[in-house]
């Protein structure tokens, strides 16, 4: 990023419009390094993320000061700390834009237990049993059930897709009257598709 375009996001901080702000739920595991990497081309970003495995946070933002050049950006996936806890103004007033994206549930569940294994973190004995046994992450990073499901997701500006993620962000670029942009991929998951169901019995 040049420096003109440094000057510009302070200049329009000061002066560009108060609304719409926007607000990226980053789901762990789908995508969201990538994506917000690519979130500096268009705007200010402002992370809220805990401090490594504790359940320490940093002081939450006043998002009355935020303006449309910024963009939260946070995992908020402790209890105590889901979005709709930690910043509910974002789903109760039409001034804010929140967008995520998600990807295959069993894909994702998988993705989580070769990254706990990775991190030395404790998980079930086997694949199988982590799949069939812990709660469903997407859902519970959403604050979901079959009963609230689709009144939740229609709170969400945008839901992009990983699997189809390019194609997401460039829908998102138009959604939001941005420049289209080519993802940058970080920080991704080792293996491919075909080790997402690897250790699960058919």
């Amino acid at each position: 990023m040049g420096k003109g375009s440094v000057l510009g996001k302070r200049f329009a901080a000061y002066f560009g419009s108060r609304d719409p702000v926007y607000v990226f739920h980053h789901i762990p595991k789908c995508g969201g390094s990538s994506i917000r990497t690519a979130l500096s081309e268009w705007f200010i970003r402002r992370k809220d993320y805990r401090r490594g495995w504790s359940e320490s946070y940093p002081p939450a933002y006043d998002l009355s000061q935020f303006r449309s050049i910024h963009c939260l950006c946070g995992h908020f996936e402790l209890e105590g700390y889901y979005l709709r806890q930690r910043y509910p103004e974002v789903f109760a007033s039409n001034r804010f834009r929140v967008f995520t994206f998600v990807r295959e549930p069993l894909a994702l569940q998988m993705s989580l237990y070769r990254f706990l294994q990775k991190k030395g973190q404790p998980t079930l004995e086997t694949a199988e049993a982590h799949v069939f046994t812990r709660p469903n992450y997407l859902a519970r990073m959403l604050s979901v059930d079959e009963g609230n499901f689709e009144e939740s997701m229609k709170k969400y500006f945008f839901i992009g897709i990983l699997e189809r993620a390019q194609e997401s962000m460039d829908r998102l670029a138009l959604a939001i009257g941005k420049k289209p942009i080519e993802l940058p991929w970080v920080n991704s998951t080792q293996g491919g598709e075909e080790s997402d169901t690897h250790g699960l019995s058919s």
